[in-house]
């Protein structure tokens, strides 16, 4: 699984744009190893696609985030061919010349040897010309240089006007079509003549990558990367992933998941793992983990975001919750190994003296300071370790563990990790459940957050938040949307929630009702069948909606869940399902049809609550056989309705219509493929502008299960309001 996003919309489809778009948001330090290793990656994409690597580069502070990459010993420097975004009209060696700036944090970074075969194939202006006939000269060399035009990757900056190259707001070479490369002599920044990349070359690049932000660029079938740094981006939002969970059951085995994914990437790239873990209810969550056989405990060194003063062994302690949850649940000599790794306070001193103790033992242990997981919680005021609201903690700079002896919550006496630490961790993640932080959730991942939990956000690490629904009720579009990265992934995370529904329907009212749409859907199923935790006897299906054609056609949803899920099972389980299946009957008029189905659901379903619909939705936001600017969208009388004018084929058909789909306990949604992506987005948005985003159940719950591609646009959130 990818991310399972419900986020409010804190960044703008202006940021989004229609490129394909990737934000790194990291400390002003680590900007220049983490664009390293990105300005790598295209290199070897380049070579090995076209033996050469075609990159422009920018001026400005741009040049000397570039300077990690001479101690590199991967790189063939007679592959890079070097251009400039823009250039000011200066003599190369001239303080202003961008080609200088270069030169002084790379090339002389060099050996000689490297050096010299670099400046060959940098492309300089030639300013003994005038600036115009300079701009045309670069052109017509670039275009002998790589005829394609398509540079490898365009690095570029910002100014704070938000410029980009030498492209300035309102400045005419913002419509510049026909030059690839212009002159500019009324620069509104010194000096005012300059040479500089415009849009139509710019949109061609396979990549580009901003060190801060320039909207307008977007490469037309490129990449486009931004690489920001914490204050840059302060107003973008939080830069979080937010997992909504329907149960505590599934957020405590998804939260183990990814537990395991931290620590295996802990180990691979360092040896060791090493954790802060926070009391509350979230020990509980961790007991999957003693579960699992794929762990090398000794790799383990656990730490405490806070704790409170008291013994070990008092039921405050919040070592004694992870010891009753976790250390328990291994074996001895497991246990025995872990407990020499884990930091636990000494209260035997004063509690100054004891966070000293805790910060000094940390440095020994952890001399980076940079834990790989915080485990956090959050309670209803919004505070976090033992970080209050309104307390003089929230300022402290200077100390990574502080002493606290006025907790407004009991025990008064506490030691905490602070800010400075908690910013330097590689992840964070919270896990929230609960209604009574519903509220704060919300102020917690506001842009400017208004928590001391919403403040703890990693320099250059990954932040996570873990919520029940309840907790995530206030977080916009009612919806809990999981996204995938294989379709592989999907139909089994789909199986297990359909199992999950099947067993609240069954042990409340004795029966699962159940409707299904066609298309791709039901080959989604096939995993169903090879339960045996399933009596397919408390099964009664329906159809979200089906083509008006005899059950053996290709086009009937009826055949495609014959062929994907009950042809799968023994056949006393299909014989008994077949009977109930409530199938069309397509030898009368599609009208009476229709009212035969509204009728035997009726019977059958007297609630008219169906306890799971399972919808899909076509590239133009159609769900069931409700199509846009059809009339049925605004049918309220008709359970099911027919329809003649199909704008997809077979024309006539039968759909459950809104009120219908409204009264369900549970509507999940399954959509795959890129061309959904942007239906997508106007279906999860408030409001909605698809029909398939117009399925809100009240009071029902509302599912959303997309691959990767389909969520392509989701990566930072789903909008709201």
């Amino acid at each position: 699984m990818a991310s399972i996003a419900q986020l409010p919309g804190f960044l703008s489809k202006q940021i989004m744009g229609e490129s394909a778009v990737d934000l790194t948001i990291c400390s002003t330090d680590d900007i220049g190893s983490r664009l390293c290793d990105f300005v790598k990656a295209r290199y070897d994409e380049a070579v090995s696609a076209r033996g050469k690597f075609h990159v422009a580069v920018s001026g400005g502070s741009l040049p000397k985030f570039l300077k990690g990459l001479s101690r590199r010993d991967d790189m063939d420097w007679s592959k890079w061919w070097i251009y400039f975004c823009d250039e000011r009209y200066v003599a190369v060696d001239h303080p202003d010349s961008n080609y200088l700036a270069l030169k002084q944090h790379l090339l002389s970074q060099l050996t000689d040897a490297q050096q010299s075969t670099l400046e060959k194939q940098i492309l300089k202006i030639n300013s003994s010309v005038p600036v115009e006939e300079s701009a045309k000269e670069y052109e017509r060399e670039l275009k002998t240089r790589l005829p394609s035009l398509q540079l490898d990757l365009a690095l570029c900056g910002m100014g704070p006007d938000g410029h980009t190259c030498s492209l300035f707001p309102g400045h005419s070479l913002l419509q510049e079509e026909a030059l690839l490369v212009a002159p500019i002599r009324d620069s509104p920044k010194p000096p005012s003549q300059r040479i500089t990349m415009t849009y139509p070359l710019l949109r061609k690049c396979h990549n580009v990558a901003f060190v801060v932000t320039a909207g307008r660029v977007r490469p037309d079938s490129g990449n486009l990367n931004w690489f920001l740094d914490t204050p840059a981006a302060a107003n973008l939002g939080c830069p979080a992933i937010v997992s909504t969970f329907d149960s505590n059951v599934e957020l405590g085995k998804r939260l183990c998941a990814f537990v395991k994914d931290r620590y295996d990437e802990a180990v691979s790239a360092r040896g060791k793992f090493h954790v802060a873990v926070s009391g509350g209810s979230l020990p509980k969550f961790l007991k999957g983990l003693s579960r699992r056989d794929d762990m090398d405990w000794s790799k383990w060194w656990i730490y405490f975001c806070d704790e409170r003063y008291v013994s070990l062994d008092h039921p405050d302690s919040n070592y004694l919750a992870l010891k009753q949850h976790l250390l328990s649940q291994l074996t001895d000599a497991q246990q025995s190994t872990l407990e020499k790794q884990i930091l636990k306070i000494n209260s035997s001193v004063p509690v100054e003296e004891s966070a000293k103790e805790y910060e000094r033992e940390l440095k020994a242990r952890l001399p980076s300071l940079q834990l790989d997981l915080a485990l956090c919680g959050m309670g209803p005021d919004g505070h976090t370790c033992s970080l209050f609201p309104g307390h003089s903690l929230l300022q402290e700079e200077a100390l990574l563990v502080a002493p606290i002896r006025d907790s407004p919550k009991p025990p008064s006496q506490r030691i905490t990790m602070t800010y400075p630490l908690l910013r330097k961790c590689h992840n964070v993640a919270f896990v929230v459940t609960g209604e009574s932080k519903k509220e704060v959730v919300v102020s917690s991942l506001c842009p400017n957050p208004l928590t001391p939990a919403g403040r703890v956000r990693p320099d250059s690490g990954n932040l996570n938040w873990f919520l029940d629904t309840p907790a995530a009720a206030n977080l916009g579009c009612p919806a809990i949307v999981s996204t995938f990265d294989s379709n592989v992934e999907l139909g089994k995370r789909l199986c297990a929630f359909v199992k999950d529904r099947y067993d609240e329907a069954v042990s409340a009212r004795g029966k699962f009702h159940v409707a299904v749409s066609g298309g791709s859907l039901p080959k989604f199923l096939k995993g169903l069948s090879r339960r045996d935790d399933m009596d397919w006897s408390k099964w009664w299906i329906y159809f979200c909606d089906e083509r008006y054609v005899s059950l053996d056609h290709p086009d009937s949803n009826y055949l495609a869940l014959k062929q994907h899920l009950l042809s799968q099972l023994t056949d006393a389980q299909q014989s008994t399902l077949e009977k109930q299946i409530l199938k069309i009957n397509s030898s009368v008029p599609v009208e009476e049809s229709a009212k035969e189905y509204e009728r035997e659901l009726k019977t059958r379903l007297p609630s008219l609550q169906l306890d799971l619909a399972l919808c899909g939705m076509g590239p133009d936001g159609h769900t069931c056989s409700l199509f846009p600017g059809h009339s049925l969208l605004q049918e309220e009388a008709l359970l099911v309705a027919p329809i003649r004018d199909s704008p997809k084929p077979p024309s006539q058909r039968i759909t459950m219509t809104y009120p219908l789909l409204r009264k369900c306990h549970n509507v999940a949604f399954v959509v795959t493929g890129e061309a959904k992506k942007e239906v997508v987005v106007a279906s999860l948005s408030d409001p909605p502008s698809t029909p398939a985003g117009c399925v809100r159940p009240v009071p029902g719950k509302l599912f959303w299960f997309l691959d990767a591609p389909a969520a392509a646009n989701l990566t930072h959130g789903v909008p709201s309001q």
